[in-house]
């Protein structure tokens, strides 16, 4: 499962036997005959509240959700130079954004992906889905380097503009495929307040969040639509399913320290439980923008599904325990050697707790609970649950694949 698909999935080599002889001296090809990508702009040219993107794909050139994304161009800006004007931020204003600023932005509500007149993909809560996502499946490496856009974003040489790129996190632009002969509206909600959801820092005074008279204004948002065109006319199956693993989010709110059992309804093909905390009060000195978990500490954790009570030995607030989180979070990517955090430390300031659970299909029970002790100390959070589950498109063409009949959308049991 991947995050975005050409910067996190690993493709296993071809490796060629020594007895595998050819007569007819062919070149191997990969039937891709051109790779094409339009910039479409939002429609009407909005840039605030829900934006949309629609875009087709043909028999001749097929859809790659994949390698498609959205670029934000934002105007920053502070007060400076005189009454009423406004001048580019500096070094020393600490201007810094969080990780997935671009998913931060769009933070505003759902993120809707309509095919045809069916939504193959709803994500309530983009900023932190995005999060999970990239911790859960990322590694450090890309998101230092090629991921830079999506992470942390890119500004201009004066400073005045930063380009954020934003992929909805959900199964369908992870999945490793080409979708011809559909239609497509992307709907993204943007945030009302993107100082309180970017914005990595408001601990000092006149700096980070706080800087006076600080502007973010969206200037220009564009979606880039990936589109491959085969060399020959290859053959559309009547029916097409496509697999995907969703990771689904909600929230509860904990307002007070002790003992808490929380209760989420979540889709009975869970798999994997992500757990984490992040501040309510946006603008409290520890908050550090809506992708970043460094909301109430648990002292305690378990979670109990199917009959089922993950951990076996519920985790606690020793140090040992720490390390065991820690490895557990990453018990699928140990032989990998990947870790989307840079160090231990930086694990420790804003944690992920991964709660697995054995598949049984034929148990179809919905209900999890959550038990934690929340630290005394603590202050009023939200406790966030992604659950990762299975999920599935089916779509039916006509006889020469020229046109999509139908399409739907289903989350597995």
């Amino acid at each position: 499962m991947v995050f975005f698909l050409f910067i996190y999935k690993e493709k296993p080599n071809t490796i060629m036997s020594y007895f595998d002889l050819s007569s007819d001296g062919k070149i191997p090809r990969d039937g891709l005959r051109k790779h094409t990508q339009t910039q479409i702009p939002t429609e009407g040219g909005a840039l605030s509240g829900l934006i949309r993107f629609r875009w087709t794909s043909s028999q001749d050139s097929w859809f790659v959700p994949s390698l498609s994304y959205v670029n934000y161009e934002f105007e920053v800006t502070k007060t400076g130079g005189g009454p009423g004007n406004q001048v580019s931020v500096g070094e020393s204003d600490e201007f810094a954004l969080c990780y997935f600023a671009g998913a931060a932005a769009s933070s505003g509500g759902p993120t809707t992906l309509q095919l045809g007149s069916t939504n193959v993909a709803t994500i309530t809560n983009p900023g932190v889905t995005a999060a999970f996502y990239s911790r859960a499946y990322g590694s450090k490496e890309t998101r230092d380097t090629i991921m830079e856009p999506f992470s942390r974003g890119v500004f201009s040489s004066d400073l005045k503009t930063v380009n954020l790129c934003y992929q909805p996190p959900c199964g369908f632009f992870n999945s490793d495929v080409a979708v011809p002969s559909g239609s497509y509206v992307l709907g993204i909600n943007l945030s009302n307040n993107f100082i309180a959801d970017m914005m990595a820092s408001r601990a000092t005074v006149d700096k980070g969040a706080n800087i006076p008279g600080l502007s973010i204004v969206l200037k220009k948002a564009t979606f880039h639509a990936t589109h491959i065109q085969p060399s020959g006319t290859p053959s559309i199956p009547r029916t097409v399913t496509i697999p995907l693993v969703d990771i689904s989010t909600n929230n509860q709110s904990v307002t007070s320290a002790g003992t808490h059992a929380l209760s989420f309804s979540v889709a009975a093909s869970t798999k994997r439980c992500l757990v984490a905390s992040q501040l309510l009060n946006q603008a409290a000195a520890g908050y550090k923008g809506i992708t970043n978990f460094s909301g109430a500490a648990f002292e305690t954790m378990s979670g109990q599904f199917k009959g089922q009570s993950i951990p076996q030995v519920p985790y606690t607030s020793d140090n040992g325990d720490t390390v065991r989180k820690y490895l557990d979070f990453y018990n699928e990517q140990f032989s990998a050697g990947r870790s989307g955090y840079d160090t231990i430390t930086q694990y420790q300031d804003e944690p992920i707790l991964l709660l697995p659970f054995a598949s049984d299909p034929q148990n179809l029970d919905t209900n999890l609970i959550l038990r934690t002790q929340i630290d005394g100390n603590a202050n009023q959070s939200l406790v966030y649950v992604g659950t990762v589950h299975d999920s599935v498109v089916v779509l039916n063409y006509n006889n020469d694949g020229s046109m999509m009949e139908s399409c739907t959308y289903a989350v597995l049991s």
